[in-house]
């Protein structure tokens, strides 16, 4: 039996060269002339035998040949829609013939005729059916003449009267019909055209299902995107498409009225796509049965954004905890440098003394391991406090690693703590240089190796690398990292892999102390991040089963670099004299005892009272300033005390102008650490 639902969920689609009135007039034609096969079987036998029965073969011989021809245009669907539409609506013009030419201008007739004009206005629109009124009117008015019926003549007899009025108003009702049903196909052709226009232009998916959940129509732009084409979707399911629980939430949300959610789908190609799924109950279809419609609009981009939106509040958070740590060391980290240099640094000046004895030396080796340690954490907060304030030069990172693996502080802090832990080098002889802070970059590295070798423990293989890399813009691994030309230092171990929430949190402070358990600082790999922020670079962790890596990318430099080198006979002096002006003591006098140590004549300075006494007494071929401010804003009491004669100038730097205007050659060095930094 057929089946009238199939003219709603047809599989077949609309092409690009059809309009939608031509695609349903030949759907709808294959159906018509299908049904005709079916209900004109009973006619069909009927006539043949009253045929068959009265001597008229030739009639049951036409009859056959015209249900064969409704036959082929309905079944053969690969013949060329205007040869079957002409062939099957020929059949019904060909009864009116065949009839009015047995029987008469009788009413069996002008029903064939009507009907062929309805067919071709209906499946050939107003074209076909306007040809169709003029074959009829060619046709009667042939025919009646063949007859003895006069159409311009009404005044032989009554019956021929009476058949041209008949006549004439067939065809006025024939011309207001065709003409009628044409004019109205158009419109609805026209407006077909304009849907079919806004289907195909807009990017969003229109989608339409039923109660049962079987997809009755999708637009063109599934392809673009889930990459299904129509025809593969259209009549399938949704759960054939989706997985249980995306089923079960798109069959709760057709259950309100309207409905909009978010919801992630599986390309064809198995990627998942991000897409906000918006719809309403449309209402009835044909079988009585609810139907629903409505969009999918793909956000991926929208997701995209979101997800870079929280990567850099993130990041921006991260960065609001270092500029937190920076602005607490810039205020604190002098005064704590000055108090710990004497506790670091005056020791070794003891040990200098061959005269101690064993029991003071142990006492003073322990003074300065001690702090040298508290040392350590005040350097790495110095690091990420000053930035790369220092000027930057152009350096090869591979000297760096080469210098630091062979220095006494990489033996001192990592090789003899991890003495079983092979060390293998991969440094690239091309390698180009960076525009860098050689202390920053090299406190990096320290951070690094540090890491790998607490990552491997007391025995393992840590591989430290140099390459060239040029990122593309659409580098899968690096796509954080903007195009261009990098040099890249990286420190690879067989360490046990991190977990991803690990990574994420690595380079915060005090988070591999407190949450990973690894001795230093706490501060090692929170220096290598702030260290590649300033050199406008980029860090990038990456672990697995092998191990892991953390790889340092800063901006390459294609420069050549002038070999220099520092020989410390160069910086020994010959009896110079030089006044060191600092605040704190302790300090003024470790410094003249190290330049005591190189030969020169060294004094120092509390203060600018001080200063400029010992310049007035003694001289200075250098002297040596400490700009930075101290807790009291380094205030000179000569300003204020008048008991003092030859006042000066309240503050350091307008004791460094007084010198220079009382000796306008004086050769001064000043040096400024900690807030004046900053600003």
């Amino acid at each position: 039996m057929f089946d009238f639902r199939k003219l709603s969920s047809s599989r077949a689609l609309y092409q690009s060269n059809e309009t939608i009135v031509s695609f349903w007039q030949e759907r709808t034609f294959s159906y018509t002339f299908t049904c005709l096969i079916v209900i004109g079987v009973v006619p069909y036998i009927l006539a043949c035998r009253y045929a068959i029965s009265s001597d008229h073969m030739q009639q049951a011989v036409v009859f056959t040949i015209l249900y064969a021809v409704i036959i082929l245009v309905a079944l053969l669907r690969r013949i060329a829609y205007r040869f079957r539409f002409w062939a099957g609506i020929l059949v019904f013009y060909i009864l009116g013939v065949y009839s009015f030419s047995y029987l008469g201008a009788s009413d069996t007739s002008w029903l064939y005729f009507l009907c062929f004009s309805i067919l071709a206005v209906v499946f050939g629109k107003l074209r076909a059916g306007i040809i169709s009124v003029l074959i009829n009117a060619l046709t009667v008015i042939l025919l009646g003449k063949i007859q003895g019926i006069q159409p311009f003549d009404t005044g032989i007899n009554d019956f021929n009267t009476t058949q041209v009025i008949f006549m004439t108003t067939f065809f006025f009702i024939n011309t207001m019909i065709t003409l009628s049903l044409g004019v109205l196909i158009n419109v609805v052709e026209t407006s077909g055209d304009e849907f079919k226009l806004l289907i195909n232009s807009t990017s969003d998916l229109i989608w339409s299902v039923g109660s049962d959940l079987k997809i009755n129509y999708v637009s063109p732009s599934v392809h673009s995107i889930l990459g299904y084409g129509q025809k593969e979707l259209i009549g399938c399911y949704i759960h054939d498409l989706v997985d249980e629980d995306q089923t079960d939430i798109f069959r709760a949300a057709i259950e309100k009225k309207e409905f909009s959610y978010e919801t992630v789908l599986m390309h064809r190609d198995k990627t998942p796509v991000d897409v906000e799924i918006s719809g309403s109950r449309a209402g009835r279809d044909i079988r009585s049965e609810n139907f629903y419609q409505g969009i999918i609009k793909d956000i991926s981009s929208k997701k995209s954004m979101e997800r870079e939106q929280d990567r850099l509040n993130q990041e921006l958070s991260h960065a609001g905890r270092y500029q937190a740590i920076g602005d607490l060391t810039g205020r604190v980290v002098h005064d704590l440098n000055s108090i710990l240099s004497g506790i670091a640094t005056y020791p070794e000046v003891l040990l200098m003394d061959t005269n101690l004895d064993e029991t003071t030396r142990q006492g003073v080796v322990m003074i300065r391991n001690s702090g040298q340690k508290a040392a350590d954490i005040v350097s790495d907060f110095l690091v990420i406090s000053s930035g790369i304030s220092a000027d930057l030069q152009l350096l090869s990172m591979n000297q760096i690693v080469e210098r630091f693996i062979q220095s006494a502080e990489f033996e001192d802090t990592l090789r003899s703590k991890f003495p079983n832990v092979v060390m293998d080098m991969t440094l690239d002889p091309e390698l180009l240089l960076v525009n860098a802070s050689y202390m920053h970059v090299e406190k990096a590295l320290t951070g690094l190796l540090w890491f790998a070798h607490t990552q491997v423990g007391e025995s393992g293989r840590i591989t430290v690398s140099t390459s060239n890399v040029f990122i593309h813009k659409h580098n899968s691994e690096d796509h954080e990292i903007p195009p261009g030309e990098y040099t890249v230092l990286s420190v690879e171990d067989n360490g046990d892999p991190l977990d991803q929430n690990v990574i994420e949190h690595l380079f915060e402070p005090f988070f591999i102390k407190k949450v990973l358990g690894k001795s230093g600082t706490g501060l090692e790999l929170c220096v290598v991040w702030n260290t590649v922020q300033d050199h406008q670079g980029y860090i990038h962790a990456r672990s697995g089963n092998r191990g892991n890596r953390l790889a340092m990318y800063l901006p390459a430099v294609r420069m050549s670099l002038e070999e220099s080198c520092l020989v410390v006979d160069e910086i020994k002096g010959d009896g110079e004299h030089i006044l060191v002006v600092d605040e704190d003591r302790s300090q003024g006098k470790i410094a003249c005892d190290i330049l005591h140590g190189l030969g020169y004549k060294a004094w120092s300075a509390a203060n600018g009272h001080d200063a400029v006494n010992l310049m007035k007494l003694k001289g200075a071929d250098v002297v040596v300033f400490d700009l930075a401010p101290a807790a009291e804003d380094m205030t000179d009491p000569v300003a204020e005390r008048q008991d003092r004669p030859g006042a000066v100038a309240a503050k350091r730097m307008e004791t460094f102008r007084l010198i220079k205007r009382m000796y306008p050659g004086q050769k001064i060095i000043t040096t400024v650490t900690g807030e004046l930094n900053q600003k």
